[in-house]
């Protein structure tokens, strides 16, 4: 063999070898060691203590939906059992706002080269969330923000959630509600809910749409739900734009309940008492917090045995919460 060619020949075997060895290593390493290492990531990202308390797995697969030579590249697929996010040292709910059972996620590596973790597939199995309302404005949502801008971006493609629990508390308005919640096929989300609002009993069932549409600016996002609170019960069917905002509402509302003044532990307006009620209308506005806009037009119903209808607005503001109708 001429030396020309048996230079390259050689390069090219040892470069071969190279790739086949950090594969094995890849697939034989015990991940587990790299918990340590994501652990302090995490904890660093977002202020709070994060932990794997369970196995650390990783497995490669073939796109399903690449095409060419990008579906010859694997992608690495990460398994993480018991992971837990702890709250702010000023919660009351306990050490952890979020505990998952299993956390199952695929990565596309090739977007890393743009400065990009694009998230194909987020599945979580048993996720468990608590979600803690305190004082002046305080939530346990809200993380640190850092001050410089992270250089790489961040998206998901497809989540999904398997049994999945969410607690909401807020002392001040005697708010603890815990929902059931779980993705259908198509993406779109069912619950129930049940607990105390308002020192209310609290009970309902419905859908929404896809969670990671969300991220849409403008989007409308269909909302279908069946909740009572105390003797009232409500039934709302339509849309919310843009919900991360609340920047406007579009459903239709029937309410049915033992008096009108069951509403005040919704709506923060005192009404008087009255027989039995049912109203039924469309009610637009927006539900910005603090300066919620609400307009329930050419509704109809009834008190008692007297019919009414009209259209009520409905202002939230200082020193007092507004209703007026015609």
């Amino acid at each position: 063999m001429k030396r020309a060619l048996k230079i390259p020949l050689i390069v090219l075997g040892s470069l071969i070898a190279l790739l086949a060895l950090v594969a094995v290593l890849v697939v034989t390493f015990n991940w587990n060691r790299a918990k340590p290492w994501l652990t302090d990531k995490v904890s660093d990202a977002t202020g709070r203590s994060f932990a794997i308390n369970g196995d650390l797995a990783l497995t490669w697969q073939h796109p399903p939906h690449a095409s060419g030579w990008r579906r010859l590249v694997p992608w690495p697929h990460l398994r993480a059992y018991d992971v837990a996010l702890g709250n702010p040292d000023w919660a009351t709910t306990g050490p952890d706002m979020a505990r998952v059972k299993q956390v199952d996620f695929t990565l596309n590596p090739l977007d890393l080269l743009r400065h990009r973790i694009s998230v194909q597939s987020l599945v979580l199995t048993e996720p468990h969330l608590v979600l803690e309302q305190g004082k002046g404005g305080r939530a346990n949502w809200h993380f640190q923000k850092k001050e410089e801008k992270s250089k790489w971006d961040f998206g998901i493609d497809d989540l999904g959630l398997e049994q999945g629990v969410v607690r909401y508390v807020d002392p001040e308005k005697h708010a603890d509600i815990t929902t059931d919640i779980d993705t259908l096929d198509d993406g779109s989300v069912k619950w129930q809910a049940k607990g105390t609002f308002n020192r209310e009993k609290v009970g309902g069932e419905g859908t929404a749409g896809a969670i990671l549409s969300l991220q849409t600016p403008d989007v409308r996002y269909p909302v279908k739900a069946q909740v009572k609170v105390g003797e009232t019960d409500i039934r709302i069917d339509g849309t919310l734009t843009n919900p991360s905002h609340m920047s406007a509402l579009d459903v239709n509302l029937k309410i049915l309940g033992a008096s009108m003044g069951d509403l005040f532990a919704l709506s923060g307006v005192l009404l008087p008492e009255t027989p039995k009620f049912s109203t039924e209308g469309r009610l637009a506005g927006s539900l910005k917090p603090g300066s919620i806009q609400l307009r329930y037009e050419n509704f109809k119903g009834k008190v008692g045995s007297s019919d009414l209808g009209g259209t009520l607005e409905y202002a939230q503001g200082q020193p007092r919460n507004r209703l007026s109708g015609k």
